[in-house]
Order: structure tokens, then sequence, then C-alpha cells
């Protein structure tokens, strides 16, 4: 029933043997989400990789580039923004990208004079095909500066 616990899928923290013993033996490589195992592309499905991640700029334009991962993930993927900070405007390329493809998106800031040292704007992109929704975030830092210090480690 819905209600059961085994109807959530909640990952492992050790597969059983004769399962490991399997995915040895077809040279599946399975991934680890956070400390639990999820087992196949059923499951985890795809995820869509934002490159860079987070970018700096006057206030003007970013470029990202968003790709498939897996790259055969096997299936179209539509995409869309939630949660828009109110002077940013994304364009893209396409609103789908095709499986092992990848589409170029452009946030634009609106903003003429931000406050010192700069103001972080993040945009969701969420991917979503027949099956499986993903989300990922782009970050962007408009008109400012920021002061990175090395981490020592003795």
């Amino acid at each position: 029933t819905g209600a059961s616990v085994n109807a959530i899928d909640r990952g492992t923290a050790e597969l059983p043997a004769s399962l490991v013993a399997l995915l040895v033996r077809f040279g599946v490589q399975d991934e680890r989400l956070a400390d639990r195992y999820d087992i196949g592309p059923y499951e985890t499905g795809y995820a869509v990789q934002a490159v860079p991640a987070a970018g700096a700029i006057q206030p003007g334009i970013a470029v990202y580039t968003l790709r498939t991962l897996p790259p055969d993930a096997g299936a179209t993927l539509t995409l869309g923004t939630e949660d828009l900070p109110p002077d940013v405007v994304v364009e893209m390329e396409s609103t789908e990208i095709p499986p092992g493809g990848e589409t170029r998106l452009t946030m634009i800031s609106r903003k003429e004079e931000p406050q010192q040292p700069g103001e972080w704007r993040t945009v969701t992109i969420t991917a979503t095909n027949q099956a499986f929704i993903h989300a990922t975030t782009l970050d962007l830092l408009v008109g400012g500066w920021r002061v990175y210090l090395p981490e020592i480690h003795k």
C-alpha cells in the first residue's frame, strides 16, 4: 500500500552480495547518492549539469551550457525555470535537450547598479520527462567582488 514503508525508495547503505556479484559480472557502474546506493537509471533517471555552475559579471549577461548526465539518458528533457529574481531574465536556445545533447542558457541581469560587494542571483532550472523531474541551480554574482583566501592545512 502507499502507506507501507517499503513503498518509498530510500536506497540502501549496503548492497546484498548476490547483487554486487551481478553488477560486477555485467560491468555495471552503480553510483552512490549521498550515503546510499541508488540502483540503476530507472530510479535516478538523469541529471542536468550547468557549465559553469556559477559566474560573476557586471550588470549584463552570463552564458551557461546545460547538458544531460549521463549523456545516454535516453529521453528528451523539457527545461523550465522557477523562482526567477525580478531583475533577471533567462533566455534558452532551446527548451528541450535531446539524449546526449546540450543547450545554451543566457541569464541577463537588468539591475543597473547593484550594491557592493555585489549581489548573488540564483535561478532554478528544472528538467522533466515523462517519469522524472530534476532541478539544478545557477548562481550569478552581479556587479561585485569577493575575496577568497586560501585554506591552509598543516
